[in-house]
């Protein structure tokens, strides 16, 4: 930069340049005007007043207070007369946030860990927001009350265009906690891991069927009824943790497996049948927090009457298999037949409208065609025999064997025997080409027919 003053250019020489302290006494800031520091210097300077008479205002502008000035401005000059003084707004107050509202953690505070590691934002700068619909406005103000100590102020915004509404709080020491916690980072929505989490905090799992999750009853294709269904959704790592929950809380009971979500880079967990009548009890009696649109549904699959179906003994439909074993009753009117086994599943699946069997003795496997199944009917149907005399094998194409297919076709030549003529297309050469393709597919004879 260019040379400004005493060996220094012009921004240095702002920052370096000597100095008096301020007046005041035990103030060492740098004076600014008239011997007093900015500070010092806005308290004990003398204002002027407004030039009107009967106004005590400070001057702001052109003589007038700010008041008059305007006034002069909106009515060519005349400022009007002093009148009372406007009324001061007051300041808005600021919430009163408890800054260590989850640095112990219980039940309460596992189910907002949740809640914010499924549908929550956690800055980089320690802001903590959360977004939700109209229909869950009572939710966000449960959230403020937490985290501001119960205190109603307006620190939630909207609706905005969307229709949603917007808690923001800034507290760095909250983030601390979340990512202490409930391992909450930003930019967390394809990456999160929620970590070691108690295995007794179900409250945890309970945030997250709130945040980002569905309860529903589920009605299958035929309308027998149907089933309840929970579902959670998120990353990868975060649905490994949440089945190996369920399943370390009963253990003996079977879980299915995580699955990518329909249409999403997401993953997702259900459980669905009786067991989501147990799951749903001890997600109610976990928290005292839920979402009321959820609630209402966990409770009517809690206090819902058990669907467990009846044991009765029954024997695989499979034709010939006197199996006996024990299976629940289906509900599906289509599924009436059972089986001991996947395996006479498949093969009543595949004879369960043509019963008969292979002919060939030993073989059971459903009937294809001519008395054999698909297996035997391939080694045992009748084929035709190669053209070349003395040959036997069996037909592969063009009236030949695999054997003099392939040499014919390693020659380039016309297929049609007698005929030395290279090879054009579908396996004939020019001349038979087009006759083929004149006749229907006949070559006719080797040699040149005869002109007339």
């Amino acid at each position: 930069m260019p040379y400004y003053a005493k060996g220094w250019c012009r921004r240095h020489y702002g920052k370096l340049r000597p100095r008096n302290n301020c007046a005041m006494d035990g103030c060492e800031k740098p004076q600014i005007a008239k011997g007093f520091c900015q500070k010092h210097h806005e308290k004990t300077r003398v204002r002027k007043e407004c030039k009107l008479d009967g106004c005590t205002r400070p001057e702001r502008r052109l003589g007038w207070c700010e008041v008059h000035y305007q006034r002069a401005r909106k009515n060519g000059g005349d400022p009007g007369p002093p009148g009372p003084l406007p009324p001061i707004k007051p300041k808005r107050p600021v919430p009163p946030i408890d800054h260590e509202s989850f640095k112990d953690v219980g039940p309460q505070h596992w189910y907002w860990i949740g809640f914010l590691a499924a549908d929550g934002c956690v800055g980089d700068k320690g802001i903590v927001e959360l977004r939700l619909a109209a229909v869950d406005l009572s939710h966000i103000e449960a959230l403020r009350a937490f985290v501001c100590r119960g205190e109603n102020y307006g620190r939630i915004n909207g609706p905005h265009k969307d229709g949603s509404y917007v808690f923001t709080c800034s507290s760095k020491q909250i983030a601390a906690d979340l990512l202490r916690h409930g391992n909450i980072t930003p930019r967390k929505t394809h990456t999160y891991d929620p970590g070691p989490i108690p295995s007794s905090q179900a409250a945890f799992w309970m945030g997250m069927l709130d945040g980002d999750g569905s309860v529903f009853w589920h009605i299958n294709q035929w309308k027998s009824g149907g089933h309840p269904e929970l579902i959670w959704s998120g990353t990868e790592m975060a649905m490994l943790a949440c089945r190996n929950f369920w399943v370390t809380t009963y253990p003996g009971t079977s879980f299915p497996n995580i699955r990518r979500a329909n249409g999403r880079t997401l993953w997702e967990f259900r459980i669905t049948g009786s067991r989501t009548k147990a799951a749903a009890q001890l997600l109610l009696d976990s928290c005292p927090y839920r979402l009321p649109r959820k609630r209402e549904k966990l409770e009517a699959f809690a206090s819902a009457p058990s669907r467990e179906p009846a044991k009765r003994s029954c024997r695989c439909a499979l034709p010939g298999c006197s199996q006996e074993f024990f299976r629940y009753r289906s509900a599906l009117k289509n599924r009436d037949a059972v089986w001991c086994s996947y395996e006479h599943y498949v093969l009543w699946q595949k004879g369960r409208w043509i019963q008969r069997v292979c002919s060939i003795e030993g073989c059971n496997n459903p009937h294809d065609s001519r008395g054999w199944c698909s297996r035997h009917y391939d080694q045992f149907r009748p084929r035709k025999k190669c053209a070349i005399e003395g040959c036997s094998l069996p037909h592969k194409a063009l009236g030949y064997c695999k054997k003099h297919y392939n040499q014919l076709r390693s020659r380039k030549e016309c297929t049609v025997i007698g005929c030395t003529n290279p090879l054009v297309a579908g396996g004939f050469c020019n001349m038979h080409y087009l006759r083929a393709k004149a006749n229907n597919g006949n070559p006719g004879p080797p040699g040149r027919l005869r002109e007339h």
